[in-house]
């Protein structure tokens, strides 16, 4: 009796830890695709220190994400808000281009200008959160979400029991 507990817990154990490592590596390859096809246009929109470098970053940025995002879909699978819905994140990152091409136009020397970057340095961008995470409900990553705790613990704990189970057998 207890060989097939055994047997069965094992085999369990392992299978669960095997569906979580796939899991794991999906999301992994689906965040690695948005942060490297998408999200290195913001990252270097944040750290280029002219209007005219942030403005052609930025601008290539929001390309990117209105062709690889719905408009219509939330950057959460649960507790839908218009913050952080895509469409409305979206109109806010308009917002920050429209400003950027103000400032391109002001004086590099003057203090508007200086202003002007610097808040849009201090405050831009709070928002790619939703993109990243829309963008992994919509590339496959709506299942690491939802089950990629729950196998990692039910499989721990079922490895953890089997093994208890084999040293109970051994003695």
């Amino acid at each position: 009796m207890c060989d097939a507990k055994l047997a069965v817990l094992t085999v369990l154990g392992i299978a669960l830890f095997v569906f979580s490592l796939i899991f794991g590596v999906v999301g992994a390859r689906t965040a690695y695709g948005f942060w490297r096809d998408v999200d290195s246009y913001r990252r270097l929109a944040v750290a280029a220190s002219t209007a005219d470098a942030k403005l052609a970053y930025l601008a290539t940025y929001r390309e990117l994400l209105g062709r690889e995002l719905k408009p219509e879909h939330y950057g959460a699978l649960v507790l839908k808000t218009p913050a952080n819905r895509v469409d409305q994140n979206l109109d806010v990152l308009d917002t920050l281009l429209i400003r950027l091409r103000e400032a391109q136009k002001m004086d590099p020397e003057s203090f508007q200008y200086q202003q002007a970057m610097f808040q849009l340095t201090e405050h831009e961008f709070e928002n790619s959160g939703v993109f990243s995470r829309a963008w992994m409900l919509e590339h496959g990553g709506a299942l690491q979400y939802l089950w990629i705790l729950w196998l990692s613990v039910v499989g721990s704990v079922l490895l953890v029991f089997g093994f208890c189970v084999f040293i109970d057998y051994l003695d």
